[in-house]
């Protein structure tokens, strides 16, 4: 009797066993059953269908970045048109996907998003605004003919030369909010007076996206920003002695990611230590969208 219910509770052991090694087996395979039962609809590999989502949107930031003109400054109407189309219809890639694949692996559909890091309020409030081409198109060529003014501008308060949605080393959201300030400030007080008063409201919205997180700014008063410019005076001397003398120059030409040139003028600890960081991402995004695109071909 002592054997027969010794062996029942072996026999109970290893099914209690069995079950949890299948339990757990069951896990660490991502519960791929779960998902093509639950989510039919959902690709696999997710990750690899979510980057498809940008296939267009990378050709079209590619010519952005290729025009001789940046969005401020005269780029092309048709180039801004396809630019922002292919962004939208990206980012509704990216949504549809999170609907029809479980939580679990929306992580990994959003990492496909990572060159879009701070970046995407700017982008979404230029290219959701349904009249923005119709009143860019008005103002193109005059914007286009004083584009080196305006540039220049940039250039000068923001220390960097820049095509779209680059880091720009700062102290702080202050410092970096009130040199975006100034910048608007210089190139609307011109285009206003040459372009007209419409003209000078787009510069805002053009600008924003060749800044990351610059929509930080919104919530930051002027009054703020004016006791900033007052107490960083130095720093900005300092700073723009620096990017006279010889300032670090990064051109990716043929880069996919969408990455353009920098100008750091800042060599000091913190900014080196942003720029390394920032320069890995890049790498890491490369070459996980060169892995994908290899294992897809």
């Amino acid at each position: 009797m002592g054997r027969i219910h010794s062996s029942v509770v072996c026999a109970d052991r290893r099914g209690v066993l069995i079950f949890f090694l299948f339990l757990q087996a069951f896990n660490f395979s991502g519960s791929t059953d779960d998902v093509t039962d639950v989510y039919p609809d959902c690709p696999s590999p997710v990750q690899k269908y979510a980057f498809r989502c940008f296939t267009s949107y990378n050709t079209h930031m590619l010519n952005m970045m290729k025009s001789s003109a940046t969005l401020f400054s005269g780029v092309d109407v048709e180039i801004l048109r396809g630019f922002c189309s292919s962004y939208n219809q990206a980012m509704i890639c990216i949504r549809n996907m999170k609907k029809i694949c479980p939580k679990s692996l929306h992580q990994k559909i959003e990492v496909t998003q990572m060159n879009l890091q701070g970046a995407e309020p700017e982008l979404s409030a230029l290219c959701n605004d349904d009249e923005i081409y119709e009143r860019y198109a008005r103002h193109m060529t005059c914007l286009r003919e004083f584009g080196s003014y305006s540039e220049r501008c940039f250039r000068n308060e923001m220390n960097s030369s820049i095509r779209l949605m680059q880091w720009i080393s700062e102290d702080n959201v202050y410092q970096l909010c009130s040199d975006l300030h100034r910048a608007v400030d210089c190139i609307t007080s011109k285009i206003g007076r040459w372009c007209g008063p419409e003209a000078a409201q787009l510069i805002p919205v053009l600008l924003k996206p060749m800044v990351r997180k610059s929509t930080m700014c919104d919530v930051i008063s002027v009054s703020d920003l004016t006791s900033t410019w007052m107490t960083t005076s130095q720093h900005r001397q300092n700073r723009q002695k620096t990017a006279t003398s010889k300032p670090t120059y990064r051109s990716p030409e043929m880069d996919t990611s969408a990455q353009s040139q920098v100008i750091n003028a800042d060599n000091s600890s913190s900014s080196l230590h942003i720029n390394l960081i920032t320069t890995i991402l890049e790498i890491a995004y490369q070459l996980i969208f060169i892995a994908l695109l290899v294992t897809n071909y």
